[in-house]
């Protein structure tokens, strides 16, 4: 998103520069077929283009929030809640997690602030470093068997990190075992080789209790006291 951000104040000048070509091949006869074509051209590649990267390349993160969501409305969310073990901002996260049952999701991913907000010098790695760099030594410490169960019942990554040595041997020690594979692209990408998204789980007792449904107050007192007398009933 960074690398976009920068070409932004690129596209007005190249949207005009466009348009002046467009127009001056459109208002002679010779070149008018130029306009169609061009357009044609733009049309036939940039749609397809559009709708593949909308909907296919790199969903897995928007679906595996919608999971955990459902998740979470079914009770399933327990003990430390949903951990992301994905490079850090991946998932649209709470945007995407709201719930009608007001259900709390404790979820929690990998950080990355500038090292200036976070009191680090600027060679130090950050969280998501240390994570890549040795997931096994990072999850057993912030998740210590300790005797209070506060590691997650869901954890969510991408393929290629999975098949880290390390990785499998944090998730067989607390029973993590794989409960939904999410498409995310056609072919593997970034440097976690990510084309697909897994959620794993493994089994707690403990379960977040759904919040109780209000009843709206009567309006009136009329209402009220219809409402008393159903209550006495």
């Amino acid at each position: 998103h960074k690398e976009f951000r920068f070409l932004m104040p690129a596209l007005p000048p190249t949207l005009a520069a466009a348009g002046g070509a467009l127009a001056a091949w459109q208002a002679d006869p010779k070149t008018a077929w130029r306009t169609r074509r061009a357009v044609a051209l733009v049309l036939l590649t940039q749609i397809p283009a559009a709708a593949y990267l909308s909907w296919w390349h790199q969903s897995g993160t928007v679906a595996a929030v919608r999971h955990v969501a459902k998740l979470a409305v079914e009770g399933k969310v327990n003990a430390g809640g949903v951990f992301f073990a994905t490079p850090c901002h991946q998932h649209p996260f709470h945007s995407h997690a709201h719930l009608p049952s007001r259900v709390p999701v404790p979820m929690s991913f990998l950080e990355c602030p500038p090292a200036s907000a976070e009191g680090r010098a600027e060679h130090e790695p950050d969280e998501a470093d240390r994570f890549f760099a040795d997931p096994e030594t990072f999850l057993d410490t912030r998740f210590p068997r300790d005797g209070a169960d506060g590691a997650p019942s869901h954890v969510v990554l991408f393929d290629g990190t999975s098949r880290d040595a390390g990785m499998k041997r944090w998730l067989e020690k607390w029973g993590f075992e794989v409960h939904k594979r999410l498409f995310h692209a056609h072919f593997a990408v970034d440097r976690e080789l990510q084309a697909e998204v897994l959620v794993f789980a493994r089994p707690v007792a403990a379960r977040y209790a759904e919040a109780p449904e209000t009843r709206a107050s009567p309006e009136t007192p009329e209402a009220r006291h219809e409402e008393n007398k159903q209550d006495e009933l």
